[in-house]
């Protein structure tokens, strides 16, 4: 696999096309790249104290994500994963752009701080708010949904949404809400969106980064 740092090459191409969607769209503007790229605050951002003093999110705490030793998508993203993690039926481009390649993602260890929003709000001005660390992984989610495999009460929400910014395989940027449905599939329901494409976030949905 060519690589370029300790990236592939594919997964870079993905990001630039992921980027160049985003600048045609309006959803990331040039100011926004030219503070990225060049290290500055990334989109140009708030600050989560400033969001939270502003009305945008709401402080809630923190959540460890250690190593998950043998992580790998396909084994928990699925409805015989070893954690008894009960899923309703999921989409088939979440699978295919997650989930469908076989392998365990890169992903960030450590302290994730999670947040309420307090009002409406887009998707990009969440990302704005929550500033470099905005970005979570599939093996976030897989931690906290193993402590509430059956929608028992705990950190994620059972009524309301919980969001997630996560790269698929091929570096594209999604936002990604679990929720747990209370229909006749009811279970853990994952939902894509598109970042600028999703409409207004509602009030008291829970957002991790």
């Amino acid at each position: 696999m060519n690589m370029i740092g300790s990236v592939s090459a594919e997964k870079l191409l993905g990001m630039q096309i992921d980027l160049n969607t985003k600048l045609r769209s309006g959803a990331l503007t040039v100011d926004e790249l030219d503070s990225f790229l060049n290290r500055r605050s990334p989109f140009g951002i708030l600050s989560a104290y400033e969001a939270t003093a502003k009305g945008l999110l709401q402080y809630i705490g923190n959540v460890q994500l250690p190593n998950l030793d043998g992580f790998v998508n396909s084994q928990c993203f699925n409805e015989s994963n070893p954690a008894g993690v009960k899923f309703a039926p999921f989409e088939e481009k979440f699978l295919r752009l997650f989930v469908g390649q076989g392998g365990s993602e890169e992903y960030r260890q450590g302290e994730f701080s999670y947040y309420k929003t307090i009002d409406l709000a887009r998707d990009i001005t969440i990302i704005r708010a929550l500033g470099p660390r905005f970005e979570t992984s599939l093996a976030l989610i897989w931690s906290l949904l193993k402590k509430q495999p059956k929608g028992q009460p705990g950190t994620l929400l059972t009524y309301g949404g919980n969001m997630f910014f996560v790269r698929d395989w091929d570096g594209h940027l999604w936002q990604l809400v679990v929720g747990w449905s209370h229909d006749e599939n009811n279970g853990w329901k994952i939902y894509m969106y598109n970042i600028g494409g999703s409409g207004y976030i509602s009030a008291n949905w829970q957002i991790f980064g």
